[in-house]
């Protein structure tokens, strides 16, 4: 089985400036990750702020042999970190569901391709707009993805 982290700013996922990134943890085979079985989430308070992907942080998970995955995030310049311990075997799906979720994942293969090709195209260009590459003003009223 496959893990998945979702990662966001609290408040949008496409904030300036975040210093609370949001990490999401997924299960399953799915390539969007909304597809996938929600386990749990970490977030990482008091980060110095800046423009969106260039805040690094380093997460590192690890599944111990009962059953716990633990999440750990580090930003390594300022030593601030967070650990959470989720307890995968209440929390996994059952072998019934992972045997669906894999067949869910053979059928749909295709679209979700298809989707994340979309959704990274979406997002590179909002990065391209935050860096000012594209000469369009990121404050636009209803938003890029509202206009597309």
């Amino acid at each position: 089985m496959s893990f998945a982290v979702s990662a966001l700013s609290p408040s949008h996922p496409s904030t300036t400036n975040p210093t609370t990134p949001l990490f999401q943890i997924y299960e399953g085979e799915r390539r969007m990750v909304k597809d996938n079985y929600f386990l749990g989430r970490i977030a990482i308070e008091g980060l110095p702020a800046g423009k969106v992907g260039t805040v690094s942080v380093k997460l590192t998970m690890a599944l111990d042999e009962e059953g716990r995955l633990t999440v750990r995030v580090v930003h390594e310049p300022t030593m601030r970190r967070e650990t959470v311990t989720l307890d995968y075997q209440t929390l996994a799906a059952n072998g019934a569901n992972i045997e669906e979720m894999l067949e869910k994942a053979r059928i749909y293969k295709d679209a979700d391709s298809a989707k994340e090709a979309k959704a990274l195209a979406l997002s590179m260009f909002e990065i391209d707009i935050e860096k000012g590459e594209w000469g369009i003003s990121p404050n636009v009223s209803g938003g890029v993805k509202d206009s597309l």
